[in-house]
């Protein structure tokens, strides 16, 4: 399965991290996560897709414990 947050490069040549989900830029709050250094992209990348896999888990276990 394809994570759902990615980095892309956009024509500005800076980093954009991409929401796969939603097809658009991702966000921090109200922050759109674009125009960045490709570290900082690859950090934000990576805590986005951290904090979707534990959502994900805590959806999972609370269907378990409905069941």
């Amino acid at each position: 399965m394809k994570p759902r947050y990615e980095i892309v490069l956009d024509p500005s040549e800076l980093w954009t991290v991409w929401d796969n989900l939603r097809n658009e830029p991702a966000m921090i709050g109200m922050t759109i996560v674009a125009g960045i250094s490709k570290s900082e992209a690859e950090d934000a990348c990576y805590v986005l897709n951290e904090v979707e896999k534990r959502r994900l888990a805590r959806e999972e276990r609370k269907k378990v414990a409905n069941t």
